[in-house]
């Protein structure tokens, strides 16, 4: 395959590779890549250097694994717009697309009083989900 010569004809072969790629997945593939903004990831990486993305990683998971837990150990419906509010912003600033839209959802719903109608299980889910995605695919995301 010849390599393209100039930026717009490299973007458009791009392009076609990934309609290609986009009509060949199933909706749950789908899901999954939609799951990390992996391009906030390259961002945050280019912004703070890949030492410095390892570090945030690092400080991330340890207070999201533990807001998680207290989510599990203690769904208590008073708290719960604090602890999602919290998820939410962290989950967003590492590129945590999908999980910090349920945090946030979660969040409005307990703000307007409707805080037994938030699915905590869909949210805790989307967590461990969103994490084991982001750890394998964090290797992918090369240094800056």
């Amino acid at each position: 395959m010849m390599k393209p010569k100039n930026r717009i004809s490299r973007i458009a072969c791009t392009q076609d590779r990934l309609t290609v790629l986009n009509n060949t997945l199933n909706e749950q593939d789908k899901d999954i890549l939609a799951m990390i903004d992996w391009n906030r990831v390259k961002d945050l990486r280019d912004e703070i250097g890949a030492d410095s993305l390892q570090e945030v990683v690092g400080m991330f998971l340890e207070e999201a694994d533990a807001e998680v837990a207290g989510l599990r150990d203690d769904p208590r419906q008073d708290a719960l717009e604090s602890r999602l509010h919290a998820l939410k912003g962290s989950a967003l600033n590492l590129g945590f697309a999908q999980f910090s839209e349920k945090c946030q959802a979660g969040e409005t719903a307990a703000a307007a009083g409707a805080a037994e109608q938030v699915d905590i299980a869909d949210i805790l889910a989307s967590y461990d989900t969103s994490k084991a995605v982001f750890l394998e695919g964090l290797g992918s995301v090369s240094p800056a």
